[in-house]
């Protein structure tokens, strides 16, 4: 059953990511609906609040490099490169900008998707954004806390922007794949400033 799911969910992905065509993505979004509505329904989840995906590490970094270092993802993107997970690619503006459009190029079950983001909210300890292609109903969010001098908690939360996002998420396989992605990417991040501000050069100026 659960090899069934997988599959299928493999299957949404690539009919969802990887194709445009108007004739196939009514019906990728049809099966999504119907996936959800199967877990949805459950009185485990009924009983559920809508919860978000996090994850969350602490950097030897001040939140004023903490800050910097995404703002530099556009000099930089190869700073986020790891194993499944292809970098930041800037399709208009840069991480600063509200309005700011971005892709990225992941890979979840083996299937490589191409995700589109706009940043929706941006402010000295956050960076908020949602999802766009595909047409998920999905929003995302880095937070930046300094909890102690020289140290910064890190935080990626996503979570739905309605039932239907919520939901998705909260898809058994699609929830454990998502989860342990965005752990990666905040491990790789404290591991990427950390290192990049070992070089004197590259801190910012006072």
């Amino acid at each position: 059953m659960v090899a069934a799911f997988k599959r299928q969910t493999a299957q949404l992905l690539r009919r969802l990511c990887g194709s445009c065509l108007p004739s196939v993505q009514p019906q990728a979004v049809g099966m999504l609906a119907d996936m959800t509505r199967r877990v949805y329904n459950t009185p485990m989840m009924k009983a559920a609040k809508r919860t978000a995906l996090s994850a969350c590490e602490i950097g030897a970094v001040t939140l004023e490099q903490a800050r910097q270092w995404f703002l530099d993802l556009e000099e930089h993107p190869e700073r986020y490169r790891f194993d499944s997970h292809a970098g930041f690619s800037f399709l208009d503006g840069g991480f600063a900008q509200v309005g700011a459009r971005f892709s990225t190029v992941e890979r979840f079950y083996g299937v490589v998707v191409e995700l589109q983001y706009v940043l929706t909210d941006v402010s000295t300890d956050r960076f908020r954004f949602r999802l766009i292609r595909p047409p998920f109903p999905v929003w995302g969010e880095f937070s930046l806390h300094q909890t102690a001098p020289g140290r910064t908690t890190i935080e990626l939360v996503l979570g739905g922007t309605n039932r239907l996002g919520a939901g998705f998420l909260r898809l058994p396989l699609v929830r454990g794949a998502i989860a342990q992605q965005i752990h990666k990417e905040v491990s790789h991040i404290k591991e990427s400033m950390e290192s990049a501000y070992t070089e004197s050069a590259y801190a910012p100026e006072d």
